[in-house]
C-alpha cells in the first residue's frame, strides 16, 4: 500500500481486519463495497486465487477525493489494486490481470475465436450505463445520491486536479440528467434489453449453465451485472421472462468466489451527512404512529 494512507494499522471497515501495507500484504485492493466495478475486482481476484488484502474506501465521505489517494489514483476512482511492483488502476485492467496469472488462465480461452466471444461480453456489460440505472432508480425512490453527486463535483473542483476534468464534465451532465430521474431510469432499462438478450442466447447455445459453457471472465462480469439488476424490480423482471439467467444466477450466486467477494443484491441504506437512509422514513413514521397511540393511552379520560 502507498504511503501516505491515514488509516495503516486500523481495522477496515469491509473485511473487519487490520489495515496492512502492501509490503506486509502482497496486493491491497482499494474497493468499495456497493461498486459496481469494485465487485468485479473482488470477484475476478477471488477466482484467480490472489490473496488480497481489502481497504475499503468510504465514497459518501469522498475519501476518494484525498489528496494521498489521488496520488494513487489520479482519476478518484475504484477499484485499485496496488502490488509491490505496480498499481492497477481500472477494474477491467484488474480483470485482465487475473486472467494473465497462472491461477486465473481460464479465464480467458485460448482459442482466438472463443476469447474474442468473451471480450464481446466483458465490452458490453461494461458498456451498459449501470451508473444511470442505479443513480435514476436510487435518486426516484428518495435516496440522497443527487446530493452526494452534488458533493462529489465541489470536492473535484476544490481539488483543482487537472486530471479530473473529464469526470467533473460528466458529472454535471449526470446531475441533468437526474433531474428527471424516472424518465431516466425508463430509458436505462429500454438499453439493458438487448444485452440481456443476447447474454441470455448464448446461455441457451451453450446449454449453460456458464455463458460459453466454461467458465471465464464474460461470467464474472455478468454475475455482478445480474446482482446489480436484482436492485431494481424492473429489471428482476426482464431476468424472470429469460429462463436461462435463473439456472445461471443459482449457480453461480453459491460459488465460493462470488460468495466472497459479498457482491450486494440490494440497495444499500446509507445514512451519511449528505443524506438519510431511504427506509429510515418508514421508520420514523411508525414511530410517530407508535408515539401517538401511546400518549393517547397515557392521556385517555380515566372513566
Amino acid at each position: 500500500m502507498a504511503s501516505g494512507d491515514p488509516k495503516i494499522g486500523s481495522v477496515d471497515a469491509w473485511s473487519g481486519e487490520v489495515i496492512k501495507s502492501v509490503k506486509e500484504s502482497g496486493a491491497v485492493l482499494y474497493h468499495a463495497g456497493p461498486s459496481f466495478y469494485s465487485a468485479i475486482a473482488r470477484v475476478a481476484l477471488n477466482e484467480a486465487k490472489v490473496k488480497w488484502a481489502s481497504r475499503s474506501m468510504d465514497l459518501f465521505k469522498l475519501e476518494q477525493y484525498e489528496d494521498w489517494f489521488l496520488r494513487i489514483s489520479p482519476n478518484g476512482t475504484v477499484p485499485v489494486l496496488v502490488l509491490p511492483d505496480r498499481v492497477i488502476s481500472d477494474s477491467r485492467d484488474i480483470l485482465n490481470y487475473a486472467a494473465s496469472l497462472p491461477t486465473g488462465a481460464s479465464l480467458r480461452p485460448s482459442c482466438p475465436n472463443a476469447a474474442a466471444k468473451v471480450d464481446r461480453i466483458v465490452a458490453a456489460v461494461y458498456d451498459f450505463p449501470v451508473s444511470d440505472l442505479t443513480f435514476s432508480y436510487l435518486v426516484k425512490n428518495g435516496f440522497p445520491h443527487k446530493k452526494l453527486l452534488k458533493a462529489r463535483l465541489a470536492r473535484m473542483k476544490q481539488s483543482n486536479a487537472p486530471q479530473l476534468a473529464k469526470k467533473i464534465q460528466s458529472t454535471e451532465a449526470s446531475l441533468v440528467l437526474l433531474d428527471n430521474p424516472s424518465s431516466l431510469y425508463t430509458s436505462t432499462l429500454a438499453k439493458l434489453e438487448p444485452l440481456l438478450d443476447e447474454i441470455d442466447s448464448h446461455l441457451m447455445y451453450s446449454n449453460g449453465p456458464f455463458i460459453f459453457g466454461e467458465f471465464t471472465l464474460a461470467d464474472v462480469v455478468v454475475s455482478v451485472l445480474v446482482a446489480r439488476l436484482h436492485w431494481f424490480p424492473c429489471a428482476v423482471k426482464a431476468l424472470d421472462e429469460r429462463n436461462h439467467f435463473h439456472s445461471f444466477w443459482v449457480r453461480y450466486s453459491a460459488r465460493l468466489s462470488f460468495v466472497s467477494a459479498r457482491v450486494p443484491h440490494s440497495p444499500p441504506a446509507y445514512n451519511s451527512l449528505v443524506g438519510t437512509i431511504w427506509g429510515q422514513r418508514y421508520t420514523i413514521v411508525a414511530l410517530a404512529v407508535l408515539g401517538g397511540l401511546v400518549w393517547r393511552f397515557a392521556n385517555k379520560p380515566k372513566m
